[in-house]
């Protein structure tokens, strides 16, 4: 399940999140906009 172009809906576990943009989704949803930030960031490098 690779390059999915979907937008996942209220993520908000940052362990999940992680995978979901290893996965190269679209984007995600979540109550934690800052912290999900900063990880998808951290996964493009």
């Amino acid at each position: 399940m690779r390059h999915v172009k979907e937008r996942i809906w209220t993520v908000d576990d940052p362990k999940v999140q992680k995978h979901l943009f290893g996965l190269n989704v679209a984007g995600i949803f979540t109550n934690n906009f800052e912290g999900a930030e900063k990880i998808k960031a951290n996964s493009l490098v």
